[in-house]
């Protein structure tokens, strides 16, 4: 014992020694050697300490969630608790190293559509306002070093606390010896250190990751890094930036050049980093409550950002990438009063302009027209425009969804608000549930795209985060602006063609861009008198109740409509998708049902073929209307197979993700139930398939069905486990079907062998069920079964035999169930 554990501690003095030996000769050799051994102590720790972080939340992730039944309570409880718990852990690591991780928790902090809502708030409380803080040591080493002399020097005043901190700099008030009034920019001193040591980190675990797992092709991450690190660093470069975006204003904005500003800059007490600018007083833009007490208006403020990013992107083709909130600040337009209601125009003004990106003529152009297109619903030139970006044939329709945060049936939705995001947790489960299902998919399309298309999507989702700030409510017109910007951009490309033809196009494209737009706010104004009017009626009827008699009238309908066929029977209604529709056919277990209940109950079918439980909720009240003079004593519900099926790349189909298909069909129950108390539900778990079967029947009309009996079996059993938590009897098909042969009749529909099962099934459901009266067939009475003298004549002509529950004519086999 004592030999192998002196063999294993030279065996580690010996690794030791040679990874020291062949550091130190990589640090002498290489042209920076102290860069090269602030890499070597630095990276390791940071590589260490990412690691750490990443094991530990992925361990409690496990840990946690173990054996608990998915759409339980109990899961969605430990999930809340665990996504907070490593919020945390990923806030700690961000502060500790610093650097491009602040940037990394602030753009997570944007992204609320797409994570957990903890990371979000965890992230936007923390990373945009309470960043590290160089000590004033440090700052007055940045600017002796940078400008010759103390602050105290340069200065007549110098506020040692910072007014902010940001991932790479920290601000200072200070006033100048002409007495103006400045904010100083000062670079956190470890910066070029860890800016170096971050990027070879990021290196290491992207380039890992993707040799373990090729689908995580993140790669370009790098490459952007690299390149958009050191500009952000130069100050100089941030000050150029800040003067060319006015400039472009004035030139090629002029109509809202007055609204955008930037602060002045003090070219001879700026250097790569130290940046002295005029001081700016007003409120951050997601700062509501300050911006009405200065008169200013937060709608106002939502349509001049969008403007101000609208004509940046699509005319002037230089672009502020980092729009989060705590780089935007609002103010009242110098020139402007207060209007009678004491309200004033807002200016917004730009901070940070250390990430700009450019876009050329053709790039730039192609992607108004793209957005120009999504606007207007022309998936045609959706398409196309995406194809001209990079996106390819096959990932456009996911690529128009990253840009809207809508699914592709919305997108090409002609409706005037279907980009509209109602801000709802349906709204953001879904999208959360897109990302992590088109995972793959999204990591191709980030991989094929330009980078600096990519960081547009960064500052779109910068921006879509301040509109959610400045607006309580979804608002259309924003998408109208840009619908606007874009296609003017592409009217102004035309133009500078200069012949007749560019110049007519270019007429006829502005024509029916104003006629566009005239019914968008025609349509805009209308859903704004809706929304009124319904306030409005909604008051006055909880103020001024209608009289008894009126509402009786209204409430009363004829008898002979109310009972067309008579007299009523108990009422099942059997409710589902192709399974349920076909149930009458190839001896289909409805019609075995319809049978067995025959002068018992009517048995109403409400099949719907390759209805998805999402278009099923849509139409819950149409088919089961709580008003309704008589409600079913019984309801079966079938859905699942379709909502089983394989997501489509192109976001179309009736693929439904796992925890939506649960909620959905938690909410289709809960709605069942409530339509009386004698109501009872049967849920019909989903089936498996025949896998060879569907592969052999493919349709050349139909791309590849992706049914599987594993993603079966994950739906069959959530739909079990969430009936048992709701305590509604369940028919669990997945299994029962596998105890048949030949139970299908093209690998997904049932044969009559699959529908006798399936009615076998749910007859033991029906007698075994403690229901009070019992809905199983022998136990109900059956309609007008008294003896009559028009009954068929008994052999000795004596009597009649009542031919009520005569079941001669049918399989024995349903006389024992």
């Amino acid at each position: 014992m004592a030999t192998r554990s002196l063999w294993r501690a030279k065996l580690a003095l010996s690794a030791t020694a040679l990874f020291g030996a062949a550091a130190a000769a990589t640090i002498t050799t290489s042209e920076d050697p102290s860069m090269t051994m602030k890499l070597y102590s630095t990276v390791p720790v940071r590589l260490f300490r990412d690691s750490l972080t990443a094991a530990a939340i992925a361990l409690d992730y496990e840990y946690s969630m173990w054996g608990l039944p998915e759409g339980s309570s109990e899961r969605l409880k430990a999930k809340h608790e665990v996504h907070l718990r490593s919020a945390r852990k990923l806030q700690e690591l961000c502060f500790k190293n610093g650097g491009i991780y602040i940037k990394l928790g602030q753009h997570i902090g944007q992204l609320e559509y797409l994570v957990p809502e903890e990371y979000v708030h965890t992230m936007r409380e923390s990373m945009l306002n309470k960043c590290p803080v160089s000590s004033y040591e440090q700052v007055c080493e940045v600017i002796e070093k940078e400008l010759g002399d103390k602050p105290e020097k340069i200065f007549s005043e110098f506020d040692p606390v910072p007014i902010a901190s940001a991932s790479l700099a920290q601000v200072h008030v200070a006033r100048t010896h002409d007495g103006k009034k400045v904010a100083v920019k000062v670079q956190h001193t470890h910066m070029t250190d860890t800016a170096a040591a971050d990027c070879a980190t990021v290196d290491v675990i992207v380039n890992t990751l993707h040799r373990v797992f090729p689908s995580f092709d993140y790669r370009w991450l790098i490459v952007e890094m690299r390149e958009s690190l050191p500009k952000e660093l130069d100050f100089l470069n941030e000050a150029k930036n800040s003067e060319k975006c006015l400039h472009n204003f004035l030139k090629l904005s002029p109509r809202i050049a007055a609204y955008v500003y930037a602060p002045k800059v003090y070219w001879n007490l700026s250097t790569s980093k130290l940046l002295t600018m005029e001081y700016i007083d007003g409120a951050q833009v997601n700062d509501v409550k300050t911006m009405k007490k200065l008169g200013i208006r937060p709608q106002e403020v939502a349509r001049l950002v969008s403007e101000t990013f609208a004509e940046m992107m699509f005319k002037h083709g230089f672009v502020h990438c980092d729009p989060h909130a705590a780089n935007l600040i609002v103010r009242p337009l110098p020139s402007s009063r207060r209007s009678i209601l004491g309200k004033r125009k807002p200016q917004l003004v730009l901070l940070d302009h250390g990430l700009y990106k450019e876009l050329d003529d053709e790039t730039r152009t192609n992607y108004a027209a793209l957005w120009k297109a999504l606007i207007f619903s022309d998936g045609n030139a959706i398409k196309k425009h995406s194809a001209k970006l990079g996106a390819g044939e096959d990932l456009y329709a996911l690529f128009a969804g990253i840009l809207t945060m809508r699914p592709w049936n919305r997108v090409i939705d002609t409706s005037v608000d279907h980009l509209v995001i109602r801000g709802n947790d349906s709204d953001r489960s879904e999208l959360q549930m897109y990302a992590s299902q088109y995972f793959p998919q999204i990591t191709e399309l980030l991989r094929r795209l330009p980078r600096v298309i990519l960081l547009m999507l960064k500052t779109n989702d910068c921006l879509r985060s301040v509109s959610n700030a400045l607006l309580q409510e979804p608002s259309l017109e924003t998408f109208m602006i840009v619908g606007r910007i874009s296609s003017e951009a592409i009217i102004e490309a035309k133009l500078q063609k200069r012949s007749f033809l560019s110049w007519l196009s270019a007429w006829l494209d502005e024509f029916r861009l104003e006629a566009r737009l005239f019914i968008m706010r025609i349509a805009l104004w209308l859903l704004r008198v809706r929304k009124v009017s319904l306030q409005l009626s909604t008051t006055f009827l909880l103020l001024h109740p209608l009289p008894p008699y009126l509402l009786i009238e209204i409430e009363t309908e004829p008898e002979s409509l109310r009972k067309m066929v008579g007299p009523a029977r108990p009422q099942f209604v059997l409710f589902g998708s192709s399974i349920v529709q076909l149930s009458f056919s190839h001896g289909g277990w409805g019609a075995i049902l319809s049978d067995l209940y025959a002068r018992k109950a009517d048995i109403l079918l409400r099949g719907y073929f390759g209805w998805n439980s999402r278009r099923a909720l849509e139409v819950l009240d149409q088919v089961f209307p709580k008003d309704a003079a008589v409600q079913p004593s019984l309801v079966i519900v079938y859905f699942g197979g379709n909502d089983s099926m394989g997501a489509h790349p192109s976001g179309l189909g009736p693929h439904v993700p796992l925890p939506e298909y649960i909620e959905n069909m938690r909410k289709i129950a809960s709605h069942i139930q409530s339509l009386s108390d004698s109501t009872h539900i049967i849920v019909l778990s989903c089936p498996p398939v025949n896998e060879a079967t569907i592969r052999a029947n493919s349709s050349p009309y139909l791309s590849e069905l992706v049914r599987t009996n594993e993603l079966c079996q994950q739906y069959s059993e959530a739909c079990i486990r969430l009936c048992q938590e709701m305590d509604i009897k369940v028919v669990d098909l997945f299994t029962a079907i596998q105890k048949g042969d030949n139970c299908f009749t093209d690998g997904i529909h049932l044969s009559a062998e699959g529908s006798k099962i399936v009615a076998e099934e749910i007859l033991k459901v029906l007698r075994e069920a403690d229901w009070k009266p019992s809905l199983h067939w022998k136990s109900m009475a059956t309609e007008f079964a008294e003896d009559s003298p028009y009954d068929l004549v008994a052999a000795d002509g004596k009597m009649t035999l009542n031919p009520s529950e005569w079941t001669f004519y049918r399989d024995s086999h349903w006389n024992s169930l």
